[in-house]
C-alpha cells in the first residue's frame, strides 16, 4: 500500500475527505476537505467542540489534520484559515481537475457538488512522495478540467434565493442573505436554497444542526443588524 492511500485513509478516519489529488515535480499535493455527516459527527464529539466553543471546527480541523500527518514531517500543511493562506477557490480550481468555481463563486465537486468545504492544502515533497494508486484517489489534472456550470443552461443556483442574493455569476449580495436568516427560521435548518438547487451533490447536504451552525455563524460574522 502506498503512503498515499495511507495518508488518505487517516484523513477519512478522523472525518476528512481527499477531493483530489496531483502529482508535480516538487511531490505530491493533496486537496483535504469535509462534506456530510462524518465531518460533522467527528466535530461534535471533539475535545474543541466544548474547550474551544468560538472556533471548534477550525481548532478540531487543526489538530486532526496534523495528527493524521504526524507520520508525514517534511509535509507542508496550508489550512484554510492561516492568515496567509492563499484564496483557495483559485488555488484549488487552477490546481486539480476535479474542482471548479461555480456560478454561486463556491468550489463545486462531481461527487460533494456545493457541500464541500476546504480545510487544507498539502503538498509532500518529493523526498518522500506518496503517489496515490487507489483508482478512486488519482488525480484528473491531466484530463479534462471538471466544469458543470459552464454547461448548465437553467442555471436554478442563482434564481434559487428567495432574497434574489445571487443575481449574475459569481455575485453575492451577502447583507440581504444574511438579513434574511434573521427572519427566516427554515433557513437554518434547511440550509442554503441556492446550493440546494445544484444537482450536483443532493446526498451530501448539510445535516440539520451543521446547518444551522454554518448559518448562524455567517449571520453573525456579517453583524446582520435586521
Amino acid at each position: 500500500m502506498s503512503r498515499g492511500v495511507t495518508l488518505t485513509r487517516a484523513l477519512e478516519s478522523a472525518g476528512f475527505l481527499v477531493l483530489d489529488s496531483r502529482e508535480t515535480a516538487a511531490g505530491t499535493e493533496f486537496a483535504v476537505g469535509s462534506a456530510g455527516q462524518t465531518f460533522w459527527d467527528a466535530v461534535t464529539a471533539s475535545p474543541e467542540w466544548h474547550a474551544n466553543p468560538n472556533d471548534p471546527v477550525d481548532a478540531f480541523t487543526r489538530r486532526a489534520i496534523k495528527e493524521a500527518l504526524a507520520g508525514y514531517p517534511e509535509a507542508q500543511i496550508t489550512f484554510v484559515f492561516d492568515a496567509d493562506a492563499p484564496n483557495f477557490v483559485v488555488l484549488w480550481t487552477q490546481t486539480f481537475a476535479r474542482i471548479a468555481q461555480s456560478d454561486l463563486g463556491l468550489m463545486i465537486h462531481p461527487e460533494y457538488g456545493l457541500w464541500m468545504a476546504a480545510r487544507a492544502h498539502v503538498v509532500l515533497p518529493r523526498a518522500q512522495e506518496a503517489i496515490v494508486e487507489d483508482d478512486s484517489h488519482k488525480s484528473l489534472i491531466n484530463k479534462l478540467q471538471f466544469d458543470p456550470c459552464a454547461s448548465c443552461r437553467d442555471k436554478p443556483c442563482l434564481s434559487a434565493c428567495p432574497v434574489g442574493a445571487f443575481t449574475a455569476p459569481k455575485t453575492f449580495d451577502f447583507q440581504a442573505c444574511a438579513d434574511y436568516l434573521l427572519r427566516n427560521p427554515r433557513c437554518f435548518s434547511a440550509g442554503c436554497d441556492a446550493r440546494a438547487s445544484c444537482p450536483y451533490g443532493q446526498s451530501w447536504q448539510l445535516p440539520p444542526d451543521q446547518a444551522h451552525y454554518h448559518q448562524n455563524r455567517f449571520r453573525k460574522a456579517l453583524g446582520s443588524k435586521s
